[in-house]
């Protein structure tokens, strides 16, 4: 995104009924899942960190911005929660949580197979 949208943005972004109705709509859905305690989020691409108060209410944020400026001004929220990551460690825990899944969903493949071999057919 450009610099001067990033600006306009940070003017709004607290106001705006757009910017206020969207945090709302986020607040309610994530407090439709039941969350484990201890929950880790990810804001990927944070802009100006508007979101990460809100989202601070709900566990560890972890979040980044490409953005030289809006990281600034994301900084400035102060949160303690908030930590800059470059780009290729994002790609890394990605990638991690993607090959978890997959051996899970492998292993609970294997299993369900296995299930199915062992009960005993009808003749």
């Amino acid at each position: 995104m450009e610099h001067k949208v990033f600006e306009i943005m940070h003017q709004l972004e607290s106001h705006h009924w757009w910017f206020v109705a969207r945090r709302k709509i986020i607040s309610k859905a994530i407090n439709c899942l039941v969350l484990p305690e201890n929950t880790r989020i990810l804001e990927a691409g944070c802009g100006n960190g508007d979101n990460l108060t809100l989202l601070s209410n709900f566990g560890d944020v972890t979040a980044f911005e490409k953005n030289a400026d809006a990281f600034q001004r994301a900084k400035s929220k102060k949160l303690d929660t908030y930590t800059r990551v470059n780009y290729q460690e994002i790609y890394l825990i990605i990638l991690n949580q993607i090959l978890i899944w997959w051996c899970y969903l492998m292993c609970l493949s294997i299993s369900m197979m296995i299930v199915v071999a062992l009960v005993p057919s009808e003749v």
